[in-house]
């Protein structure tokens, strides 16, 4: 009877992997050099490296605890704040989590698990911080396109389009266009000043657009006919953008769906057998490490899945 159990919930388990494998394949890869931490000194440099050799895949979790720390706006708040030290308070909640479970629960399975869902959960907040500029920059970026290519009528100079566009724009899009107005000012150059705006972003659509801006500065191009073409593009992209979205949010509710069906089926089956499914899973090691790993499984399945397509 308890190898029946097991099979079950090995079932549920490969079922959510691959209803979920499409999702979890299209993870976005941190490819992005260039970022400024704490000095203009660093980003400059950084800038110039990405310039001669491109850009790098940087697997480190230090470079993308840093990565996720700026795209989410929290060195803004906190300039302090460091992949290192975020990395400290993630070790530090996980391994109080772990004592106080243990201590509360006796079982090692138990804490194993609560550490692992404090640590997902402080990670789980700053992705989403992150998604929220995100999708603030996404929302905003056609009227910010619109109002640059309002000012690019009146002047052929990048800098004077960006100021004419700070006036009206607001949120992380105005907080992006002034610190790109002020690093013009401190570092005296236009293109590392773009590239410092590039790098500070997730966003392809405004990536795409500061690059179009900076080859445009180059080779002396028609600013509004070159934005011009963007919205059209731009408007595309969000329709698609659309498309996904309500595929994704319909994976959600098929895991959701399945989450309670698994759960439902089993004591149906265990209630018609006569049998304690979840007595027999936790009264031994073996049930509770299925167990165990069956949670950190659906974590990490929740964690890749609940979030909005890029």
């Amino acid at each position: 009877m308890q190898i029946f159990i097991y099979v079950a919930l090995f079932i549920v388990i490969a079922l959510l992997i691959y209803l979920t494998k499409d999702s979890i394949k299209d993870k976005a890869k941190s490819i992005r050099f260039g970022y400024k931490k704490k000095m203009n000194e660093k980003v400059e440099t950084e800038t110039e490296f990405v310039r001669a050799y491109g850009d790098i895949e940087n697997k480190s979790i230090i470079y993308k605890i840093d990565r996720l720390l700026l795209v989410s706006g929290m060195k803004r708040r906190f300039p302090k704040l460091s992949a290192s030290i975020y990395l400290a308070i993630l070790v530090i909640t996980g391994l109080v989590g772990f004592i106080l479970a243990l201590v509360i629960s006796k079982n090692i399975f138990i804490a194993g698990f609560v550490s692992a869902l404090l640590v997902v959960t402080l990670v789980a907040i700053l992705k989403a911080m992150a998604q929220k500029v995100y999708n603030e920059i996404e929302d905003g970026i056609e009227i910010f396109v619109s109002l640059l290519c309002n000012h690019a009528r009146g002047s052929t100079d990048l800098v004077t389009i960006f100021e004419g566009a700070y006036v009206s724009l607001e949120g992380e899009l105005r907080n992006l266009v002034g610190k790109f107005l002020s690093d013009v000012k401190e570092i005296g150059n236009v293109d590392t000043a773009l590239d410092i705006m590039k790098y500070s972003v997730d966003n392809k659509q405004l990536r795409t657009i500061l690059v179009n801006l900076k080859n445009c500065s180059h080779f002396q191009a028609n600013y509004e006919e070159v934005l011009g073409q963007m919205m059209s593009q731009i408007a595309e992209s969000l329709t698609a953008r659309e498309e996904r979205k309500n595929v994704l949010f319909s994976m959600k509710i098929t895991l959701m769906v399945i989450s309670v069906a698994s759960f439902i089926i089993i004591e149906i089956v265990g209630a018609s057998l006569g049998v304690d499914v979840f007595g027999i899973l936790t009264s031994n090691y073996f049930g509770q490490g299925l167990m165990f790993l069956t949670g950190i499984m659906y974590l990490f399945v929740v964690t890749r899945l609940f979030k909005t397509d890029r």
